[in-house]
């Protein structure tokens, strides 16, 4: 992973980070402050990568996964966060929607999750509750933004805006991108910035969060799948069972798959399985693993052969690679068996 952290001299209030990686763990822990959790679900050889700028208020994140992958996680209990797709080739679902020329708004502290079967590229604004009060009473006084606590809604820009606001998107990586590596005046930057938030804010207001509509089924596994959310975050670091998905959630087996195929497109066995494999792969490469041994067991898995298979099938590497790589890059050296003895010393009846 390399990053590069940069506060322009000549606008000390915006700070830029660039973000370049691998795969989508370090991308996850680059977006921890929005509480994100990625899960790459087939080998992923594009880049992944997230480019953010900081200001007073409001934070511009543009980045991409590298590959199909799952996200989720809650958005800050401070922030509105407004997620903009950039769809390549595939559709993205947030929330179990196809967000094909939308945008998402998730109100302070709701949950969020998206599927991607393809390389995606994103936006995420990251609004303070308290700056975006008075940018609303500037706006409109009379009228607010439809976002209830804990809800979820989406929106579609006019194609000239959105064309508009993806130029200006752009146009903002390149000159913060710029000012971090020559260390010239941001003055221009605030600007841009406020040229992407205000048209989206514009649109929310005159939009109300219109969606589309939905199955009557809807809310409920919705419901389901934020409580099971709530339940992953509270013991993320802990192997969780398909049975308890189900108590968190108060709800049968086949609830939880339907929720789960709603949102996810796949059973929640399996949800869990790539869940296991990040978790073994973050133990590896944190070092908090000895052993293979020891991460597959701390991460759920008990057989050994299949493990192995399914995590240099996911990841490309098997798990002792990366547990070999990662001690070199820390200077730790490979590890080393133990040497067996010369075949001449063997006696030749054995």
């Amino acid at each position: 992973m390399a990053t590069n952290t940069h506060p322009p001299p000549a606008t000390p209030s915006v700070q830029i980070q660039t973000l370049q990686t691998r795969h989508g763990d370090e991308l996850s822990a680059a977006m921890r402050a929005n509480d994100v959790e990625i899960l790459q679900t087939k080998p992923a050889p594009g880049a992944w990568y997230l480019h953010r700028v900081a200001l007073s208020g409001v934070a511009v994140q543009h980045g991409r996964l590298g590959g199909p992958a799952l996200a989720l996680g809650a958005a800050h209990p401070d922030h509105v966060e407004i997620l903009i797709p950039w769809p390549d080739s595939a559709a993205i679902h947030y929330c179990g929607q196809d967000m094909t020329g939308r945008i998402a708004m998730y109100a302070p502290g709701s949950s969020h999750q998206a599927r991607c079967d393809a390389s995606q590229g994103f936006t995420l604004l990251s609004l303070d509750t308290r700056a975006l009060s008075g940018r609303i009473a500037t706006l409109d006084p009379d009228r607010g933004p439809d976002i209830p606590a804990g809800g979820f809604s989406h929106f579609a820009l006019p194609p000239t805006k959105e064309l508009a606001l993806r130029r200006n998107i752009l146009q903002l990586v390149a000159r913060s991108r710029e000012a971090a590596s020559d260390s010239e005046p941001c003055a221009a930057i605030p600007a841009l910035a406020e040229a992407i938030v205000g048209p989206v804010l514009e649109t929310l207001l005159r939009a109300r969060g219109v969606g589309q509509r939905e199955r009557p089924e809807a809310p409920a596994r919705r419901a389901t799948m934020n409580r099971v959310l709530e339940y992953l975050a509270a013991h993320r670091h802990q192997p969780v069972t398909v049975e308890d998905l189900c108590m968190a959630a108060e709800t049968g087996l086949r609830s939880l798959q339907y929720a789960f195929q709603d949102h996810f497109s796949l059973p929640p066995s399996r949800f869990l399985r790539y869940r296991r494999l990040h978790q073994a792969r973050r133990l590896l490469e944190g070092r908090a693993a000895k052993s293979v041994k020891a991460a597959a067991l701390d991460s759920g898995f008990w057989e050994f052969g299949r493990f192995s298979v399914e995590y240099r099938r996911l990841f490309g590497e098997s798990p002792s690679s990366t547990l070999q790589r990662c001690l070199i890059a820390h200077g730790q050296g490979p590890l080393r068996r133990p040497r067996q003895a010369a075949a001449s010393a063997i006696p030749q009846e054995l």
